[in-house]
C-alpha cells in the first residue's frame, strides 16, 4: 500500500485545477532527509513579511528531520505557496528543506510518523481559497488544525494555544 510519502503530489489536482508543467513545485530534498520514524514536536512557524499586520505574516506547520552538512536545521513544511504566476496558491504537499528564519515557532504536538503522515493527508484534502484580500495562510492553516483535530491528531486547545501564540507576529 502506497503512503503519503509515496504520492506525487505535485502530480495531483492543486485545488481544482490540473497543475501544469509551468507551475513548478518547490525544491524537495526529501530524498536525503526522510521523515525519520520516531516521535516529533510539531510546530506552527509564523514569519512576518510586513510592518503593517499581522495578518500578513505567513504561516506553515514543520518539524525538523536532521541537519545539513553545515549544521543547517532541515524540516517538513506544510503550507500554501503564492504562486505570482497566475495570482493563486498553491498547496504542493509537504516539501522538505532547509529550515529558513522566522519571527516565531511554537510547538502545537508532538506526533508518531504515522500520525505526520496522516496530517500531510489532510493538508491535501483541506480546499483553500484564491487570493481575495480577506482569506490567506493563516485560514488554512487553521482549517488544517481543525480537521486534524476532528480526526483525533491534536486537541483544540492544543492549537488554538499555539494559534494564539503566534497571532501577533
Amino acid at each position: 500500500m502506497p503512503t503519503v510519502a509515496d504520492t506525487p503530489f505535485y502530480n495531483a489536482t492543486n485545488n481544482g485545477r490540473t497543475v501544469t508543467y509551468s507551475m513548478r513545485r518547490p525544491v524537495d530534498i526529501d530524498h536525503l532527509f526522510r521523515d525519520p520514524d520516531a516521535v516529533l514536536p510539531i510546530m506552527l512557524i509564523a514569519t512576518r513579511i510586513s510592518p503593517y499586520s499581522p495578518r500578513d505574516s505567513h504561516w506553515k506547520l514543520a518539524w525538523k528531520v536532521g541537519k545539513s552538512s553545515t549544521g543547517v536545521p532541515v524540516q517538513r513544511e506544510i503550507y500554501l505557496v503564492r504562486n505570482m504566476t497566475i495570482q493563486d496558491y498553491m498547496n504542493w504537499g509537504p516539501i522538505t528543506k532547509t529550515a529558513e528564519e522566522c519571527t516565531k515557532a511554537v510547538e502545537i504536538t508532538k506526533m508518531t510518523l504515522a500520525n505526520r503522515r496522516r496530517l500531510e493527508r489532510i493538508a491535501a484534502d483541506v480546499p483553500f481559497r484564491r487570493p481575495n484580500g480577506k482569506t490567506h495562510c493563516q485560514d488554512w492553516i487553521i482549517a488544517v488544525l481543525e480537521a486534524a483535530e476532528q480526526q483525533g491528531l491534536l486537541t483544540r486547545s492544543d492549537w488554538t494555544m499555539a494559534a494564539r501564540a503566534v497571532a501577533d507576529v
